[in-house]
């Protein structure tokens, strides 16, 4: 697992465990803080590869990306303190000379992938934008008084 290369070079304080999508356990690190997360997606471990600061937000916020026995918090900050240890910055990592050729790769995008893609993010309910746009689907900024404020008396 490409993950598991990088991991394993990168967490250098604490013990990070990963519960892949098929249940095995993979540990790197060794110590304090304790830290476990599950991968819902068999997908997810090539997206954390490729795009480790992009996938894992988004992983988190879908659910395929669980923290089990810590904060969100926590868990940013195992990783964020494993980064400035290694001397990483941003995109920066042990990866980097394989990631920027197969970036064409892992970003294709498909008349299919595209489609899902638009839909995924156009295709919402109405619902949705009735919690912050006005009754002519303008985008609007309020202040609410109270709670029981409307949209237009904000």
């Amino acid at each position: 697992m490409l993950l598991g290369w990088f991991l394993n070079r990168l967490i250098r304080m604490g013990t990070l465990t990963v519960i892949d999508a098929g249940g095995r356990i993979h540990c790197f690190g060794g110590g304090e803080p304790a830290i476990t997360i599950q991968l819902h997606d068999p997908k997810l471990t090539r997206r954390l590869f490729f795009q480790p600061e992009l996938a894992a937000g988004a992983a988190y916020m879908d659910g395929t990306l669980t923290i089990e026995n810590a904060t969100l918090y926590d868990f940013l900050d195992l990783i964020g303190r494993n980064y400035a240890h290694g001397g990483f910055s941003g995109l920066d990592g042990p990866f980097d000379r394989f990631r920027r050729p197969l970036h064409w790769f892992s970003s294709f995008n498909s008349r299919c992938r595209s489609r899902k893609n638009a839909v995924h993010h156009y295709d919402l309910s109405g619902a949705l934008y009735d919690l912050f746009l006005d009754r002519e689907r303008h985008y609007s900024c309020a202040y609410f008084i109270d709670e029981s404020d409307s949209l237009e008396e904000a």
